[in-house]
């Protein structure tokens, strides 16, 4: 495609630049108005070249070809982009995890997982925790994140 629009340009270019020569050394009169005429009439077909030697069935095929491969890197787009949200998302959810962790005096490493709901948006599923079990730290991440014990795993001892 980039190779039919380069050559489109360079065949007007090079008849805009024939034309301006011969333009520059006709003499004046009605030979240099016929010249004018008839050059305008060559640069005007090729500029119109490609619509004068489009098939006409080729026009609908190519627009279909271009709508699907458009709606191919639509669905690539959005695959990635899901992808990248579920990334960002649980590394803020872990961020804020170790944060709390921090504040309540519990030494742990966590991972996070999320699952991506019926609106298509992930959101945070399970929390992997390496540490000995809390009650605080777990009953903030069931409140503030909607990980219910039943999905945070640890990995250490529980207290008391």
């Amino acid at each position: 495609m980039t190779e039919l629009l380069r050559s489109w340009l360079l065949g007007i270019t090079c008849a805009a630049v024939i034309l301006a020569l011969a333009n520059g050394i006709m003499p004046e009169g009605g030979v240099k108005k016929m010249a004018r005429l008839t050059g305008g009439l060559i640069l005007m077909l090729a500029i119109l070249k490609p619509v004068l030697t489009l098939k006409t069935g080729s026009l609908p095929e190519y627009f279909q070809n271009y709508q699907e491969t458009m709606q191919e890197y639509e669905l690539e787009l959005e695959e990635g982009n899901s992808i990248l949200l579920a990334d960002i998302i649980e590394e803020k959810t872990e961020a804020y995890i170790l944060k709390k962790a921090d504040e309540l005096g519990v030494a742990c490493e966590v991972r996070v997982r999320t699952e991506t709901g019926e609106d298509g948006i992930p959101y945070p599923y399970r929390a992997e925790i390496d540490g000995d079990w809390n009650e605080a730290l777990s009953e903030s991440i069931e409140q503030e994140l909607n990980i219910p014990a039943s999905r945070q795993t640890w990995s250490g001892k529980k207290d008391g």
